[in-house]
């Protein structure tokens, strides 16, 4: 998705990708993803992005096959990292 990190409503994203789930829907392909796993995906994108981390890469979403595990593993690890309510603070911000 061409400049996903400037769609930062929360609304927005997920219009967007339950438009590529109905679609893959009506034409299957290879492409599997889960919502959650593309909302993952997107949210670890754009804070990458806006922390200023590989800003080439991360300033579009590519939602592909290989990369879901990856977004969970990260998103677990960001949890970790961070307590519970800063946490929910934070991407507050991001997924709004």
């Amino acid at each position: 998705i061409y400049n996903s990190s400037f769609i930062i409503s929360h609304k927005q994203r997920l219009t967007i990708l339950k438009i590529l789930l109905e679609y893959e829907r009506k034409y299957p392909t290879a492409w599997n993803r889960t919502l959650s796993s593309m909302k993952n995906e997107w949210f670890i994108h754009n804070l990458c992005y806006y922390l200023g981390l590989e800003t080439h890469r991360t300033s579009e979403v590519d939602l592909d096959n290989n990369d879901e595990e990856n977004y969970q593993d990260l998103l677990a690890i960001i949890r970790a990292l961070l307590n519970d309510d800063l946490y929910q603070k934070e991407t507050k911000k991001l997924i709004k």
